[in-house]
């Protein structure tokens, strides 16, 4: 009983409920309650503190689900109470002995052994009285829901167009022409999917229960570690008021010692003086007499001994300076004191927060060889303030690696230095753990060996063909890499759609129907940070963004020749800070984005000087943030700072190594190296950061778009309707 008790009280004013009330947020409370609270100005659920939202109490529900709890309670007070649903009221054999759950009925003995025998109704099952408050199911004391609108009609059929259950009367008139359905039927083909939503928060639950044993037991961990903390604190000032005392004492011992030796020697330098004194005052005395009283005769006997002791008086120098000084004094060099507190011990309450922990260094970049390489682990806390102190759990798995193989070296001042051998495979994948939790950023994905083109013969392979089906192309033009997912994207213009390759396999993963956002299909893309694909249309129409799951998200720009407007062909580049670059071609400039669309900045005009353009067919962002451009009818590659100025060009026109004859795309790689796609020369030219020519790839027929990975695998579209992968 105290567990249905429970149930059954107001969580407010701590009595069963009266008139319950079910919150927005399903939490119950008595109307008085609500009501209060309310008028107080609180518009916040107490439990959950989640918004009322309600301007009025009517609007909310009745709990009608704690009916079946207080028809159990009562019940189980007074069972004579409840009397048979059947009989006249008032009839005095009327206590009821079942209880018919599918009627939701309460029955005599005389109307349950009938209600056995009904042709409507022998198939039901009757539950005595002593069996319901023995099982305790609260499912056969439901009671039957009532129309709040036609008083007593019991709730028969659901609304589908208004989504709520209505009465036979609500049928007819308010809700007169609205598809409905039984409320029966409508309750099994909705609880499947609430069932299913309830087994997907029962994981929720246990995982709040595991949060809050885990705050519990940091809380217990808090006071145990504060607790040592004051012991420390007790420990280390008796400690010092130990060794305070200890000075104190040869302090004092100091002062009476020089106040003992200096008084001693005083006190002998004065008893010293007194016998002096004694002796010549003596003397004086009787040499006065003798010269003062005495007759001439007994002066004169004794006059060469007078004489020659007061000679002997005046000659003798006596020591009649005070032998000592009186200064004595204590400097409590009080500045020292306080500088010495003031670093006398502090309290170190900061921690470890792995999630804006970070990690840096080349052994997070390249892995370029078989051989040791570094990175830097810096904790931080939960400001995103650095540590000054070490002794923290750092975990790093390399996969496919043990943990043996990976050394770390605590620094002792917040940072950590990792060394670990890199496997030689496509990619490292780096796992960095702070107490157990992944710090900002893992796992890295970390490319081996960085591509040496100079090797590069003929294609790993070559990806589609003509054709309308998946994984055909018509007219494809720009692609792109998803590092993070390991996707490549291909504009299949023609098709009008974006096709998605997954780079491990090859295989078609996806494709994005883009018809009902631009008619003449997608021209170049790129993919953010964020895993948003950007695509240019033809014409110029705009850039278009979509989700991964290729929901258009928002559309920036048109077509036009002022900023942020657009000539036609547009190619397009991303940053590392999801800001968007547009190559626009035909008006012959650059013009770059936030990544919602606010023009950042726009710069460039036809021409062939520096900074200066002539339909420009091509743009990357390198690693360095330099921005690489195709200058397609200056013949040449133009090399931009982040913030458009002028650093570098190379090339002419022509098909010796290093020249070009309308260069269409380009790309570099993490190391700025230079993938330009030769157009009219029918090959790729790879250059160097400083546009030294590596090596070059013939005889591909008319490239267009370029693209490529963080392992130096290129692709590239092609007139002939594929993707050659190198």
């Amino acid at each position: 009983m105290d567990i249905l008790i429970h149930k059954l009280t107001c969580s407010s004013c701590g009595n069963i409920f009266n008139e319950p009330k079910i919150l927005p947020c399903l939490h119950t409370f008595c109307k008085n309650c609500i009501e209060a609270f309310m008028a107080e100005g609180s518009a916040f659920c107490p439990v959950c503190n989640k918004k009322i939202g309600m301007r009025h109490i009517d609007e909310l529900s009745d709990n009608v689900f704690l009916h079946s709890a207080f028809d159990m309670l009562a019940l189980m007070k007074d069972r004579e109470s409840f009397n048979c649903d059947v009989c006249d009221p008032g009839d005095s054999n009327s206590v009821a002995f079942f209880r018919c759950p599918e009627c939701m009925q309460y029955l005599c003995e005389l109307h349950g052994s009938a209600h056995l025998k009904a042709r409507a109704t022998k198939s039901h099952q009757l539950f005595t009285i002593d069996q319901l408050l023995s099982s305790w199911n609260l499912a056969h004391l439901n009671r039957p829901a009532c129309c709040s609108q036609h008083f007593k009609e019991h709730l028969s059929s659901f609304c589908e167009q208004c989504d709520y259950p209505v009465c036979n009367i609500c049928i007819v008139n308010e809700h007169k022409g609205h598809p409905h359905m039984a409320i029966d039927h409508a309750s099994n083909i909705f609880k499947p999917t609430t069932s299913n939503l309830i087994g997907e928060a029962k994981p929720r639950i246990i995982e709040l229960r595991d949060a809050i044993s885990g705050i519990e037991e940091m809380c217990k961990n808090i006071s145990e570690n504060a607790d040592l903390a004051l012991d420390d604190i007790e420990e280390c000032f008796n400690r010092q008021i130990n060794t305070l005392m200890e000075r104190r004492k040869q302090l004092v011992t100091e002062v009476q010692t020089c106040r003992m030796e200096r008084l001693e020697a005083l006190h002998e330098q004065r008893d010293r003086l007194q016998m002096r004194l004694l002796s010549v005052s003596e003397m004086y005395s009787f040499v006065n007499d003798a010269v003062k009283n005495g007759n001439a005769a007994d002066y004169l006997d004794i006059k060469n001994a007078i004489n020659e002791q007061l000679q002997a008086i005046i000659k003798h120098k006596e020591e009649l300076d005070v032998v000592e000084e009186d200064y004595i004094a204590f400097h409590p060099n009080d500045i020292a004191t306080q500088v010495a507190i003031k670093f006398l011990g502090y309290i170190d309450t900061r921690y470890a927060y792995p999630p804006l922990c970070t990690a840096e260094g080349p052994g997070l970049e390249i892995a370029r060889r078989v051989e040791p390489t570094v990175f830097t682990v810096l904790t931080k806390d939960k400001k995103g303030k650095l540590l000054t102190r070490g002794s923290d759990n750092i975990e790093v798995i390399i996969e496919g690696k043990g943990r043996k193989d990976v050394q770390i070296i605590d620094n002792e001042d917040g940072s950590y230095t990792v060394t670990y051998i890199p496997i030689p495979i496509s990619e490292n994948v780096v796992h960095i753990y702070v107490k157990g939790l992944p710090i900002l950023g893992s796992p890295f994905r970390v490319p081996f060996n960085v591509r040496d083109y100079t090797n590069i013969t003929s294609p790993l392979i070559i990806l589609g063909r003509y054709g309308l089906n998946i994984g055909e192309f018509r007219s494809p033009s720009g692609v792109a890499i998803d590092d993070k997912r390991c996707l490549l994207a291909v504009c299949d213009r023609d098709n009008i759609r974006i096709q998605i390759f997954d780079l491990a396999s090859y295989e078609h993963v996806s494709s994005i129907d883009v018809s009902g956002h631009m008619q003449d299909g997608p021209f170049d893309i790129a993919i953010d940070g964020k895993g948003r694909l950007l695509t240019t249309d033809p014409k110029g129409n705009g850039i278009f963004v979509f989700d991964g799951d290729g929901n258009m998200l928002y559309k920036i720009g048109s077509r036009g020749q002022e900023a942020g407007q657009f000539g036609g062909l547009c190619y397009i580049a991303v940053d590392n800070a999801n800001n968007i670059y547009i190559c626009d071609s035909d008006n012959s400039r650059i013009q770059v984005f936030e990544e919602r669309g606010t023009l950042v900045d726009c710069y460039g005009n036809y021409g062939n000087e520096m900074r200066q353009f002539n339909l420009p067919a091509g743009i990357s962002i390198g690693s360095n943030s330099n921005i690489y451009i195709a200058d397609r009818g200056n013949h040449r590659i133009q090399i931009l700072d982040s913030n458009g100025q002028f650093i570098h060009a190379f090339g002419v026109r022509g098909s010796l190594n290093g020249e070009f004859d309308f260069p269409h795309g380009i790309a570099t790689d993490v190391q700025n190296n230079v993938i330009v796609a030769d157009h009219y020369n029918t090959r790729l030219q790879i250059f160097n950061s400083e546009g030294e020519i590596i090596h070059k790839i013939d005889n591909i027929i008319l490239p267009h778009c370029v693209a490529c990975d963080r392992c130096g695998h290129i692709y590239v579209t092609t007139k002939d309707n594929r993707i050659y992968v190198f």
